[in-house]
């Protein structure tokens, strides 16, 4: 079966926008080509999607397995409890959902043992004056970085803890005892080889790293903090703007994303985030993560 998709680069570094797609028409065709395009352009916009939640899930599970092990599980979809929602509408009178999600720079799920790999955002409503998701390469930057640089980091683990993100978010209710023993630290290498390429590349979060094996917790955090502030620079991000039915698409282990504000008391908003399960990060070489710094 071939698919006849019109493709068209979206940014130097970051996007591809797909025309003439229908994910609803589940293929091995389909997951390979999406594959295909995403190790190339690390993110893709579906345009024209008419999606039921069932049928955002069918395609996320085609691509990977689903991750459905929330956190916040209060803002995930009564029937389809694999899907978070974030909107500023209500359903039979109730919020439905979070308003606020992602205003930071961030890859998803760092903390976690297994980070996310593609994150699906599908556009049911989105606002009608400009709104943009913001996308940044991790890539771009590792390339840029000297030999020296590269053998520093593939010594080196950064660590995670999901406390520190969700203490920021004062909109949130406190983590309870159960949701912090579903969040212990973790820790990643701070260069992976990506699964899907067999290419090596720069992997960091600064909204929840809590320090880097070697160094002092504050040492270790301004370094990641100067990593993220070159992925980030303005003159290379991707800002998509959405419109209705915009089925975007990125691969975690290559991005950082931000969501941008809007005007959340006149403008509706409904977007339906899947997530699908990433590998344990895999190291350059085999190692062992040292211990924290004091």
């Amino acid at each position: 079966m071939t698919l006849d998709w019109n493709t068209r680069p979206l940014s130097p570094h970051i996007g591809c926008e797909v025309l003439n797609a229908d994910v609803r028409r589940l293929s091995p065709a389909l997951k390979d080509l999406t594959e295909a395009l995403i190790y190339t352009h690390h993110m893709l916009v579906f345009r024209d999607q008419d999606l039921t939640p069932a049928e955002l899930l069918d395609f996320t599970r085609l691509l990977g397995e689903i991750d459905g092990s929330h956190v916040q599980s209060e803002f995930t979809h009564p029937e389809y409890p694999d899907i978070f929602v974030i909107s500023n509408t209500q359903r039979e009178g109730r919020p439905f959902g979070t308003k606020m999600v992602g205003h930071h720079w961030h890859t998803d799920w760092a903390y976690k043992a297994r980070p996310a790999s593609f994150t699906l955002l599908y556009g049911a409503e989105v606002p009608a004056r400009p709104h943009h998701t913001l996308f940044a390469s991790q890539r771009r930057v590792y390339e840029q970085l000297t030999e020296e640089e590269k053998a520093d980091l593939r010594g080196r683990q950064a660590f995670y803890r999901y406390e520190k993100t969700h203490g920021v978010k004062h909109w949130y209710a406190p983590l309870t005892e159960a949701q912090k023993a579903m969040t212990p630290t973790v820790s990643h290498p701070m260069l992976r080889i990506h699964p899907g390429t067999g290419k090596e590349g720069l992997f960091v979060n600064r909204a929840d790293c809590v320090g880097v094996s070697g160094m002092s917790e504050e040492e270790g955090v301004a370094m990641v903090d100067a990593l993220v502030e070159r992925i980030v620079d303005p003159a290379h991000v991707y800002a998509h703007p959405w419109r209705p039915r915009d089925l975007v698409m990125w691969d975690n282990r290559v991005l950082l994303h931000a969501a941008t504000p809007y005007d959340m008391e006149n403008d509706r908003r409904l977007i339906y985030r899947t997530t699908t399960l990433g590998e344990r990060p895999i190291a350059p070489r085999p190692e062992v993560a040292e211990p924290l710094a004091g």
